[in-house]
């Protein structure tokens, strides 16, 4: 019960990080202190799961708010369309290399 608690708390804040552009202090120590706890297949499967969640939430928010008015159309047009896609912030596989790397050290 207590290993699957840390596995939704390390979801719930590997999905913080992913989404804000500056991540406060307390939730990369509570990232370091769980992955102290937790094996790297643990670690892996939670942040596959929190990268998945946070690209189907970016997903339908850029979803909502192009439908949420009838001017979305023209509002789009008038900004000058798609802008840098937030779904970028997401580490490459390379940069999750480099992590399992530096766990093991």
């Amino acid at each position: 019960k207590e290993h699957r608690l840390l596995c939704k708390q390390y979801t719930k804040y590997y999905t913080e990080k992913l989404v804000s552009n500056s991540v406060p202090a307390y939730v990369v120590a509570k990232i370091e202190d769980i992955e102290d706890e937790l094996d790297i297949f643990n670690i892996t499967v939670c942040r596959q799961l929190a990268e998945n969640m946070t690209r189907k939430q970016l997903k339908l928010k850029q979803q909502q708010e192009q439908e949420s008015s009838w001017f979305g159309w023209t509002t789009g047009w008038i900004r000058g369309g798609n802008k840098e896609d937030p779904i970028d912030n997401i580490p490459s596989d390379d940069d999750i290399e480099a992590e399992k790397v530096k766990l093991y050290d």
